[in-house]
Parts: structure tokens; C-alpha cells; sequence
């Protein structure tokens, strides 16, 4: 009797375990997306317990989607975040002017349409990959090597990341390229140490130019100033000489007014003031014709008294 009672609810049993099947559960970092018969009916399911209908009608994969990702250009993924150098022929691309470089980026991403990525996109990350080795094909070659090893470097990222990314939405790849970084730009190893003596000759070449014209920018400014220095002296030393030219005009044209009104009395004053000027500067010797020698001299001195 009680056999046959729990046969009965045997298949009401395995019923109810093969529904509850179709509980499951998505961290806090995941998405999941739930498909039946194969096909995608939620694109996007959020963390917590969520319900789907037991397999084989329904069935979920979950992927974590704030995860960013990495992915080189130029050289094994795997082989660079382990520090193992991989093979140089890996990053070698051709630039504008036909020379080879050494260039390696390092492109983070991150997924934004998960049914898009998982089940659209076979191989997407391969796929990826090649898309941005042609992005970085198209950049180099359309600048040359000495404006990818020097101006041109910040751009290339950036350029990479938005070629790359148009191609990518084109396709509905379902991925965002969040940060491309450029890890080298170098010459290849056969003729590096070539270039970074070209490089030191520019950057010597630079250093003396800028230095030039720091002295040239010491010295003109200097020499500007002596210059007006010069010219404003001269000025004045041309202003006082007519000043003093009007003065002495004007005291002859004075002296002149008074000689032609008294000539004889002017000339005789004028003489008089010409002997006061000039005889306190010379010593004058005078011949006494009374004493009995002509030899004997009696010197006189203007600056004493007698």
C-alpha cells in the first residue's frame, strides 16, 4: 500500500525536481544570457536568482562582463604578460616613406552586447586582432619614421582605437576598445643603434640651437639697452651744448649791445676781465732795469698781495 502511494507520487516528485532545475543564480560581476531551443530569448540577465525554464527547453551561459580584457598587437598575448619575449617579425609594419618599424600595442576592451560576442561573432577576439593589425597597417602608412618615432606617437593610439572600432560596430562585434596603448616604436634591432645616433645628433642639434638662443636672448636685449643708454646720453649732451651755445650768444650779443654804444670803454673792460682770468695762472717775470745787473730778475706773483 504504501509502495504503491509513493509510485504514485514519484512522477509528481521528479516533476517538481526537474523544475526547480531551472533556478540559477548570477554574480555580482556577471551577465547571463538564457536561450531556448538554441535561440537567445534575454540578451542580458542581471546578478541574483533568476528562473528559466528547465533544459532541455531553456538553458543559460553566464560571462563576466565587467571584466576588461587585454589583447596585444604585435606579439603574443600570453607570452608578454608572462615577460617572455616574443618574436620580432611580430610587430615589424611598414610606414609612409618604406621603412620598417618595431611597434607594439597593448589594447584593453571590454564586452557591451554579450549574445553578440558569444554566439554572432565566432572567434571574435582573433578576429579583433586582425582588424586593429590593419588599423595600425593603415596609421603607419600613411606617416613617416621619424614622425612615428617622434610627433606622430601620441596619435597613432588613437587613431588604432577609432579605425579599429568603426570596424568593429560594423560588424555588430559586440565589443568596446576602452584604452589602445602604445608599449614601443622602435627600429628594428638590426639598425637601432643607427637611429639612436641620429636621434642624439638631432637632440644635440636641438640643445645647441636652444642655447644659442638663450645667449641671443641674453645679449640683444642687453645691447638694446646700452644702445638707448648711448643714444639718450648723446641727447643730452647735445642739449646741453646748444644751451650752452644760446647762453654764450646771447652774452655776446649782449657785450656787442654795449660795445656800440661805448666802444673804448667796453674794449678796455673786456681786457681787464681777460688779464683777471688768465695772469692768476702763470708766473710772470719782470726785469728790473734799475738794479746794476741785467741778470737780476724780481718774480712776481698775481695771487699774492704786495
Amino acid at each position: 500500500m504504501i509502495l504503491r502511494q509513493v509510485l504514485r507520487g514519484l512522477p509528481v516528485l521528479l516533476v517538481a525536481v526537474w523544475l526547480a532545475t531551472g533556478i540559477y543564480t548570477v554574480q555580482s560581476e556577471e551577465l547571463a544570457v538564457v536561450k531556448r531551443f538554441g535561440r537567445v530569448v534575454d540578451r542580458g540577465v542581471p546578478s541574483g536568482i533568476h528562473y528559466r525554464l528547465p533544459w532541455p527547453i531553456d538553458s543559460h551561459e553566464t560571462f563576466e562582463a565587467t571584466t576588461v580584457y587585454k589583447m596585444g598587437v604585435g606579439m603574443i598575448t600570453r607570452d608578454y604578460l608572462r615577460g617572455i619575449q616574443s618574436p620580432e617579425e611580430l610587430s615589424l609594419w611598414l610606414t609612409g616613406d618604406t621603412n620598417i618599424l618595431s611597434v607594439t600595442l597593448m589594447i584593453q576592451y571590454s564586452v557591451v552586447d554579450l549574445p553578440a560576442y558569444l554566439y554572432r561573432m565566432e572567434g571574435a577576439q582573433f578576429l579583433m586582432a586582425r582588424l586593429a593589425e590593419a588599423a595600425l597597417s593603415d596609421v603607419l602608412g600613411s606617416i613617416g619614421v621619424d614622425d612615428a618615432l617622434t610627433t606622430e606617437r601620441p596619435s597613432i593610439a588613437l587613431k588604432v582605437r577609432q579605425q579599429t572600432q568603426q570596424r568593429l560596430d560594423a560588424i555588430g562585434a559586440g565589443i568596446s576598445i576602452n584604452f589602445v596603448n602604445v608599449l614601443s616604436v622602435d627600429p628594428p634591432s638590426q639598425v637601432i643603434e643607427v637611429f639612436r645616433d641620429v636621434s642624439n645628433a638631432a637632440a644635440d642639434r636641438e640643445r645647441i640651437i636652444n642655447e644659442a638662443n638663450g645667449y641671443a636672448n641674453s645679449v640683444i636685449p642687453r645691447a638694446r639697452g646700452e644702445a638707448n643708454w648711448i643714444v639718450e646720453r648723446a641727447m643730452a649732451d647735445r642739449d646741453a651744448r646748444i644751451a650752452e651755445a644760446n647762453g654764450e650768444s646771447s652774452r655776446f650779443l649782449a657785450v656787442l649791445k654795449e660795445y656800440e654804444k661805448i666802444p673804448e670803454a667796453t674794449r678796455t673792460r673786456l681786457y681787464l676781465e681777460t688779464l683777471e682770468e688768465v695772469l692768476p695762472r702763470v708766473t710772470q717775470y719782470i726785469v728790473d732795469a734799475d738794479k746794476d745787473s741785467p741778470f737780476h730778475l724780481k718774480v712776481l706773483d698775481l695771487d699774492r698781495e704786495p
